[in-house]
C-alpha cells in the first residue's frame, strides 16, 4: 500500500493545477480506501481481497490514472464499492 501511495504522489506531482479534483482529494481519498480496505479486512477477507483486485485493476488501467479527475472517480468508484459491501 505504501509503494502504491508513493505512485499516486509521484502521479499527482505532474497533474495540471486545472483538474476539479485537487491532488489533495487524490490524497484524502487514497487514504479513506487505505483506511476502510483495513477494515473490511478483519471483517471480511474475501470481500477485501476483491476490491483489492479492483484497486489493482485500476491502477493498472491508463484511463484510470490519466489525469487526477480519473483517480478522484476511481477513488469514488472503490469507496462505493465498499460501502455496499457493509
Amino acid at each position: 500500500m505504501k509503494t502504491y501511495l508513493l505512485a499516486v504522489s509521484l502521479v499527482l506531482a505532474a497533474a495540471p493545477a486545472f483538474a476539479a479534483c485537487t491532488e489533495q482529494q487524490v490524497s484524502d481519498k487514497a487514504m479513506q480506501v487505505s483506511a476502510k480496505l483495513e477494515t473490511l479486512t478483519a471483517k471480511d477477507p474475501k470481500k477485501a481481497e476483491e476490491v483489492m483486485m479492483k484497486m489493482v485493476a485500476a491502477q493498472s488501467d491508463p484511463k484510470a490514472t490519466a489525469s487526477v479527475d480519473a483517480m478522484c472517480k476511481s477513488y469514488d468508484d472503490l469507496l462505493a464499492e465498499i460501502a455496499k459491501i457493509k
